[in-house]
């Protein structure tokens, strides 16, 4: 790679899964990762812990995707489907939208 970055993170404890879990709980999401999301990424880290830095940047990659990473409060899972709402009957054209991003 030509990137001068090194990630040097590493946790403090990686004797197991949980250690690990537990620490990029409190990290990245300040503790609200919910139980079924953390079952779920412990079951894909698990057999990765014969490389544990390759089961550390899976478990933070896989933490970063959840629900909880990307708000600053907890998820409410729901367990039915969302009502659509919107239009009743058909547009007359189809919806374009132009997308700008401000990256500085």
């Amino acid at each position: 790679s030509l990137s001068p970055a090194r990630l040097s993170y590493w946790p403090q404890s990686i004797a197991s899964v949980d250690d690990i879990l537990d620490e990029l709980d409190v990290l990245l999401t300040s503790g609200r990762l919910q139980g079924n999301n953390r079952a779920l990424i412990k079951s894909l880290v698990e057999p990765l812990m014969g490389d544990v830095a390759k089961a550390v940047r899976a478990a933070q990659q896989l933490i970063l995707s959840t629900p909880e990473y990307h708000s600053t409060n907890l998820p409410r899972k729901q367990d039915s489907a969302r009502e659509i709402t919107g239009y009743t009957t058909k547009p007359k054209a189809p919806y374009k939208a132009v997308v700008i991003l401000m990256m500085t």
